[in-house]
């Protein structure tokens, strides 16, 4: 067994099954994982308070990415690191996107608040049904100094669209699709690698001692940045050619069957 010392895996489409839920198999392993002494961190493009819960179904304490690496915490909520947008930032790319694009659904995101353009849009109330969380509208009064995350969502070739475009009109921004009707704005300091590494510094770790699993391209620098990059069955294939293994996918547990091969893991059927 190689020296690894902690595992990051992203949440949607790796460690939760579809259903956006935690698999009995997936318990074990983490809870295994960690009574042997290595860490685990959950990296997901989620709120700090869209995270938790699953910590806490898991039983564990434990630091957190969150926001596709703009947020890192501390198993006590402790910052880590931060990546964000200022308000004039995140306030002119919303100008932008409304004049442009009045078909895309927007909202924005700082520490654990979500505020929405347009509660009510159904594209608001697939991400509530997805996370469980609520936004409070958006107003024009708003002003938060530190934005961690722009999110748009649409139709795939509207998402495609958006995505070309707003590159070209503000370069000094990331801006990426996390899947094909979601797209996110963020700080471009924003990454899950750079947080990785922030709570290895933290902990004494080196990278080299790490395992990171992924399905997708926001997966991708982060599994770049790890000691072992797993990519799961369902992955995109780019995210599988820059993997060193690839595991069985979400559905099929895959997290669970590859933490229990790499540790020695005994796990009930």
């Amino acid at each position: 067994m190689e020296n690894y010392r902690i595992v990051f895996s992203d949440l949607d489409g790796t460690l939760l099954c579809s259903s956006h839920e935690l698999t009995e198999r997936t318990r074990q392993a983490v809870r295994g994982l960690t009574a042997a002494g290595v860490g685990f961190v959950p990296a997901s493009s989620r709120m700090p308070s869209g995270i938790y819960p699953f910590c806490a179904d898991l039983g564990i304490a434990c630091p957190i990415i969150a926001y596709g690496g703009a947020l890192a915490l501390d198993a006590n909520g402790a910052r880590l690191y931060e990546a964000a947008l200022t308000d004039f930032e995140a306030q002119e790319i919303l100008l932008y996107l409304n004049r442009s694009y009045p078909e895309l659904c927007c909202c924005l995101y700082s520490e654990n608040s979500w505020l929405a353009q347009r509660p009510a849009d159904p594209w608001i109330q697939l991400e509530r049904e997805i996370t469980g969380l609520t936004p409070r509208p958006l107003a024009d009064s708003d002003r938060i100094p530190c934005w961690h995350k722009v999110m748009c969502m649409g139709e795939a070739e509207l998402i495609a669209r958006v995505c070309r475009e707003t590159r070209e009109r503000f370069p000094n921004v990331s801006v990426f699709p996390s899947k094909d009707t979601f797209l996110e704005i963020q700080s471009p300091q924003a990454s899950k690698a750079s947080a990785l590494r922030a709570v290895c510094r933290a902990y004494g770790i080196d990278p080299a001692q790490t395992v990171a699993f992924g399905d997708h391209e926001n997966d991708a620098a982060m599994l770049e940045a790890a000691g072992l990059a797993v990519a799961m069955g369902n992955a995109t294939p780019g995210l599988k050619r820059l993997a060193a293994r690839i595991a069985p996918d979400n559905d099929q547990d895959g997290v669970a069957a590859v933490l229990a091969e790499l540790f020695s893991l005994k796990l009930e059927e």
